[in-house]
């Protein structure tokens, strides 16, 4: 995880700032906003200090970043495959290595595609991908940790608009609402209720009306989505 946080971390300093995750999610093909990094900072940066320490790093890729999983590998892969032809190339791999800040010669990039190439083809195809490892395991947890930081703000941009998206996704949406209250049942007029993953609070708010002296705890990944349940719901 330190040799990944010190590809971030270009200028040395020891904390990664705004402006390098932007330069490492725009090498990747990516184009966040300044939102979209304070996004990421919200959610990373715990001691407010507008800058990422590497406990902090190494915390979010303990939650947030998954490199045993063949679909999250599968995302990561297709990074690093600019032509999208189902194949890592030398030249690809020699890009994403430059753009990342991980130094190494050609012969060593030699030897990481024969390291990962089994079929001699002089191609990484994605079962290669998944069963490397060595230098291709920080690859890997690298271009995951980007893959996390984007998600992460695509996911936060959609708070003020998920009331309106939810229902589009979920067309029984209101149902599945009614369902829920009415399958809790609960003899205590202030229960204790725990929501995971309340989005904009909408189930919450709904439980609130039933009983009104509920005691609710809304826990969601997206800060923006917590900020816009209090803000509405105050």
């Amino acid at each position: 995880m330190k040799h990944v946080f010190d590809s971030f971390d270009t200028d040395g300093n020891g904390s990664l700032s705004p402006e390098e995750v932007m330069n490492v999610l725009r090498y990747l093909g990516m184009n966040p906003s300044t939102e979209d990094i304070d996004s990421i900072f919200i959610s990373t940066d715990k001691d407010v200090s507008n800058t990422i320490e590497f406990d902090e790093f190494s915390q979010w890729i303990l939650d947030k970043v998954d490199i045993t999983s063949k679909n999250d590998l599968l995302e990561i892969f297709r990074l690093i495959d600019l032509d999208n032809n189902g194949t890592i190339s030398t030249d690809e791999l020699r890009e994403l290595l430059y753009g990342l800040n991980i130094n190494v010669s050609d012969r060593e990039i030699e030897r990481l595609m024969q390291q990962a190439d089994v079929n001699g083809n002089g191609l990484i195809e994605f079962d290669e991908f998944v069963k490397s490892g060595g230098l291709w395991t920080r690859i890997k947890l690298t271009v995951g940790v980007v893959r996390s930081f984007y998600i992460q703000a695509e996911f936060d941009s959609l708070a003020r608009q998920y009331n309106q998206l939810i229902r589009l996704w979920v067309p029984w949406y209101e149902e599945n609402l009614g369902v829920t209250l009415d399958n809790l049942q609960n003899e205590l007029d202030a229960p204790n209720i725990l929501e995971l993953g309340g989005g904009t609070g909408n189930l919450s708010a709904a439980v609130l009306e039933r009983y009104s002296q509920a005691n609710v705890h809304v826990v969601d990944s997206s800060s923006k989505m917590i900020d816009f349940l209090i803000f509405s719901r105050s």
